[in-house]
């Protein structure tokens, strides 16, 4: 998975890596998401595009880029002013209740709750300026961390007699309200979870040589996340090796109008329309995908 492109030495820091104006790219990367951000600016370009944006109106050739190494200014990007004044809310709000816990919590939980917060406040200033959240366990330990700075130390309460004659629904409606939402988020990263799980298996799966197994993988992901494109085109593939052409241009249809930003469904879908004999409609899927990432060497060769 390549984050971006540049041309520092392996052994340069990440210090020197960030304030490198041409070598990482960083600052090019920033600038093309606000440029995103322009044209829309209060809901963005649609989360996850930014890796489309960048193929097609990106100022830097080289390797492909998934990510705006920032956070905050990807979400602006792709999330828009919305998005942004919520996670930024959200980082500020964090802080500033875990600072102000510090201040006033007692001299037993004041280091732990101090320490929590700094905790927090690195994570936040590193995602600034690159793309730590992507690393799985760093988020895990920062949502650790602010659970500790915002109620970390804090004494259960102890029901007194009128808590116990109120309604069922004022002593227990938050709990349950708190349920729900993360049982809801539960579900929203469960599914492109098993989704990746399922192409994963796949793709094993055809390096195997089991093409009647990798196919029922790329289905079952197709299932579970029938709007993607990824499990259409993991699809088509597998089919493509099977020598089953029309159904293979069938999915790849199905992932171009998915994900109609991602060149490479276009590129796919060009060639299973020339195997199938279907020369104009193949230049014009080629074009397309070209349309979308001029400046690719793919389409120079």
């Amino acid at each position: 998975k390549s984050q971006g492109s540049g041309s520092g030495s392996e052994n340069d820091s990440r210090g020197t890596q960030i304030l490198d104006f041409n070598g990482s790219g960083r600052y090019q990367f920033w600038e093309s998401a606000i440029d995103a951000n322009k044209t829309d600016p209060l809901i963005g370009i649609g989360p996850g595009t930014f890796q489309f944006w960048w193929a097609k109106h990106g100022s830097v050739a080289g390797a492909p880029v998934l990510d705006a190494h920032s956070l905050y200014i990807e979400t602006l990007g792709e999330l828009g002013i919305i998005g942004l004044l919520l996670i930024g809310g959200f980082s500020i709000a964090l802080l500033a209740l875990g600072t102000v816990r510090v201040l006033r919590a007692p001299p037993q939980t004041r280091v732990g709750i101090a320490a929590a917060t700094a905790g927090c406040a690195a994570f936040i200033a590193v995602a600034v300026v690159d793309w730590v959240w992507e690393l799985g366990v760093l988020p895990l330990i920062f949502f650790t961390l602010a659970a500790i700075a915002v109620a970390g130390g804090i004494e259960p309460r102890t029901p007194d007699r009128l808590s116990s004659q109120l309604p069922v629904w004022r002593r227990y409606g938050e709990r349950a309200v708190i349920a729900a939402l993360a049982i809801a988020a539960l579900i929203v990263i469960a599914l492109p979870l098993a989704g990746a799980a399922s192409i994963q298996r796949s793709q094993d799966a055809v390096a195997d040589g089991d093409l009647g197994t990798a196919l029922s993988d790329a289905r079952q992901a197709a299932a579970v996340q029938p709007y993607a494109a990824a499990p259409r085109i993991q699809e088509a593939l597998v089919l493509e090796d099977q020598g089953r052409l029309g159904p293979a241009l069938n999915a790849a249809q199905k992932a171009t109008r998915n994900e109609s930003a991602n060149w490479q469904n276009w590129f796919v879908r060009s060639r299973l329309e020339a195997r199938n004999g279907d020369a104009e409609a193949a230049l014009r899927s080629y074009r397309r995908a070209k349309s979308l990432n001029p400046r690719s060497s793919l389409f120079s060769q």
